[in-house]
């Protein structure tokens, strides 16, 4: 689920087991749920996604 507000240019999310995600900012993301696949963990510990 992606929450939050744009503090920078992505949004951020937990996925179903709480691992913190990211993605680039897009108010159509704010709270709403998505299947995703986590494709890289970032130099700040976030994963980087993409939808399936």
């Amino acid at each position: 689920m992606f929450e939050g507000k744009n503090k920078s240019v992505y949004i951020h999310g937990f996925t179903q087991y709480y691992v913190k995600v990211k993605t680039f900012w897009n108010p159509d993301l704010v709270n709403t749920k998505h299947k995703i696949i986590v494709d890289e963990i970032d130099m700040d510990g976030l994963g980087k996604i993409d939808f399936i």
